[in-house]
Protein backbone atom coordinates (compact mmCIF):
# COMPACT_ATOMS: atom_id res chain seq x y z
CA UNK A 1 0.00 0.00 0.00
CA UNK A 2 1.37 3.28 -0.52
CA UNK A 3 -0.43 6.88 1.82
CA UNK A 4 0.31 9.78 1.18
CA UNK A 5 -0.34 12.83 2.97
CA UNK A 6 -4.58 12.18 1.80
CA UNK A 7 -4.90 9.24 4.60
CA UNK A 8 -4.62 9.61 8.59
CA UNK A 9 -4.74 5.77 10.14
CA UNK A 10 -6.34 5.87 13.64
CA UNK A 11 -6.20 2.81 15.55
CA UNK A 12 -9.67 1.63 17.19
CA UNK A 13 -7.28 0.40 20.69
CA UNK A 14 -6.94 4.15 21.53
CA UNK A 15 -3.06 2.80 21.08
CA UNK A 16 -2.58 5.73 17.82
CA UNK A 17 -5.12 8.19 19.32
CA UNK A 18 -6.05 8.79 23.15
CA UNK A 19 -9.40 10.13 22.02
CA UNK A 20 -11.01 6.99 21.65
CA UNK A 21 -10.30 6.79 25.45
CA UNK A 22 -13.30 9.48 25.49
CA UNK A 23 -15.74 7.08 23.99
CA UNK A 24 -15.09 4.36 26.62
CA UNK A 25 -17.12 3.67 29.59
CA UNK A 26 -17.28 0.76 32.20
CA UNK A 27 -14.49 -0.88 29.31
CA UNK A 28 -17.12 -0.67 26.86
CA UNK A 29 -16.47 1.21 23.59
CA UNK A 30 -18.23 3.52 21.51
CA UNK A 31 -16.96 3.23 18.63
CA UNK A 32 -19.28 4.82 16.49
CA UNK A 33 -18.89 7.93 18.47
CA UNK A 34 -15.29 8.09 17.70
CA UNK A 35 -16.08 7.39 13.76
CA UNK A 36 -18.62 10.39 13.64
CA UNK A 37 -16.03 12.66 15.91
CA UNK A 38 -12.93 11.76 13.81
CA UNK A 39 -14.17 12.07 10.66
CA UNK A 40 -13.43 8.48 9.44
CA UNK A 41 -14.03 7.11 6.00
CA UNK A 42 -13.49 3.91 5.95
CA UNK A 43 -12.93 1.01 8.62
CA UNK A 44 -10.47 -1.88 7.26
CA UNK A 45 -10.16 -4.17 10.62
CA UNK A 46 -12.83 -4.88 13.01
CA UNK A 47 -12.64 -4.77 16.78
CA UNK A 48 -14.29 -5.48 19.91
CA UNK A 49 -12.33 -4.05 22.52
CA UNK A 50 -15.69 -4.31 25.12
CA UNK A 51 -15.38 -6.00 28.46
CA UNK A 52 -18.85 -7.21 28.07
CA UNK A 53 -18.81 -9.32 25.28
CA UNK A 54 -22.48 -8.66 24.79
CA UNK A 55 -22.50 -4.93 24.01
CA UNK A 56 -22.74 -4.21 20.14
CA UNK A 57 -19.22 -3.89 18.80
CA UNK A 58 -18.21 -3.68 15.04
CA UNK A 59 -17.95 -7.33 15.42
CA UNK A 60 -21.11 -7.38 14.47
CA UNK A 61 -20.42 -6.25 10.78
CA UNK A 62 -19.04 -9.29 9.73
CA UNK A 63 -22.72 -10.55 9.03
CA UNK A 64 -23.20 -8.03 6.09
CA UNK A 65 -23.06 -9.50 2.59
CA UNK A 66 -20.80 -7.43 0.32
CA UNK A 67 -23.34 -4.39 -0.71
CA UNK A 68 -25.15 -4.66 2.91
CA UNK A 69 -24.92 -1.72 4.90
CA UNK A 70 -25.69 -1.11 8.76
CA UNK A 71 -27.29 2.26 10.05
CA UNK A 72 -26.69 2.83 13.85
CA UNK A 73 -26.07 5.91 15.67
CA UNK A 74 -25.88 8.72 12.88
CA UNK A 75 -23.41 6.17 10.80
CA UNK A 76 -24.35 3.89 7.93
CA UNK A 77 -21.56 1.34 7.63
CA UNK A 78 -21.38 -0.89 3.90
CA UNK A 79 -19.59 -3.56 3.58
CA UNK A 80 -17.23 -3.86 0.54
CA UNK A 81 -15.03 -6.43 -1.25
CA UNK A 82 -12.03 -7.44 0.69
CA UNK A 83 -13.40 -6.63 4.37
CA UNK A 84 -13.76 -2.97 4.28
CA UNK A 85 -16.20 -1.08 5.06
CA UNK A 86 -16.79 2.26 4.08
CA UNK A 87 -18.52 4.60 6.58
CA UNK A 88 -21.02 7.05 5.87
CA UNK A 89 -22.26 9.44 8.60
CA UNK A 90 -26.01 10.59 8.65
CA UNK A 91 -26.15 14.13 8.87
CA UNK A 92 -28.34 16.11 11.74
Amino acid sequence: YHFDDRFVIRSLDGRVDRKLLDYVEDGNYDHLGYVRERGIDFIIEIVNNNRDRNAWSLCELTQLKVGEELARDGVVLRRLPNNRYRVVLISE
